[in-house]
């Protein structure tokens, strides 16, 4: 199994309402949606080697924020970027490992 981090930091504080939605249409057994009001970080320990998995953002800010998506998958890794304030949507799809460890 693949494991991956999704870190999102608000550095300058603000009012925030962003949902992350993880998912998979090769797996069925990762479906995960969970608004988030604060910094967080969340980590998924059960993906499938070889797979693609979609991770998408959507919401509105008060204040920039700070994106990592870090783990085992294939390049660019880890993703990096700082959104801006104000209503948002990304979406990024990653492909884990073909190798187990």
């Amino acid at each position: 199994m693949k494991t991956i981090t999704v870190k999102v930091d608000f550095p300058e504080g603000g009012t925030h309402s962003l949902v992350l939605k993880v998912y998979s249409h090769a797996d069925p057994d990762i479906s995960y949606s969970h608004t988030h009001h604060e910094s967080f970080e969340k980590s998924f320990d059960q993906l499938k080697a070889g797979t693609m998995y979609q991770i998408d953002f959507t919401g509105h800010t008060s204040t920039g924020f700070d994106v990592k998506i870090s783990g085992q998958f294939n390049d660019p890794n880890p993703i990096k970027e700082t959104i801006a304030e104000g209503g948002l949507t990304r979406s990024y799809t990653i492909k884990t490992g073909n190798h187990e460890e």
